[in-house]
């Protein structure tokens, strides 16, 4: 059961790994690009809060960071969605 488990937990890591790397190239052409459509970034955003890892976060908090400079207001909301889902804070570092 236990090798069940870890071998599950470990397909699940490979598959957070693999959309990392998508996302990741998603928010950079957002950013480079200067992306505005709210529907683009949202659904990126979307994608981001479904994967719980450190790597992903920084990914939020970049484009948060980008989107706050179009919609101050909805970049905040996903950096407090995030917190309440996974009840991290470092979100209050990023400029309000």
């Amino acid at each position: 059961m236990m090798d069940e488990i870890f071998e599950l937990a470990k397909r699940l890591n490979e598959l957070y790994e693999i959309s990392y790397k998508s996302l990741r190239v998603e928010v950079n052409n957002i950013i480079k690009n200067r992306i505005t459509d709210k529907h683009i970034i949202e659904k990126c955003l979307d994608e981001l809060l479904n994967i719980p890892t450190d790597k992903c976060y920084e990914l939020l908090k970049l484009l948060c960071e980008y989107y706050s400079l179009i919609d101050k207001d909805s970049a905040k909301f996903y950096l407090e969605l995030f917190d309440e889902m996974y009840g991290d804070d470092d979100w209050k570092d990023i400029k309000k």
